[in-house]
């Protein structure tokens, strides 16, 4: 199941925002619209995270 999705400038458009905390730019801070946030999470609301205790997996 490969879809294609059009790619969109998330800055441009403010959705996202990065700045840099304190101006050091190995400390960026990525602030988004609520929405956008929704957006994402989404696909994840009904998944399910399974861990195996005390084995590897991979």
């Amino acid at each position: 199941m490969n879809q294609t999705k059009e790619r969109v400038d998330l800055i441009e458009k403010g959705l996202m925002k990065v700045t840099l905390e304190d101006g050091n730019r190995l400390l960026p801070v990525v602030t988004m619209d609520d929405s956008l946030f929704q957006d994402l999470c989404n696909p994840w609301k009904e998944a399910l995270v399974i861990k195996l205790l005390g084995n590897n997996v991979g």
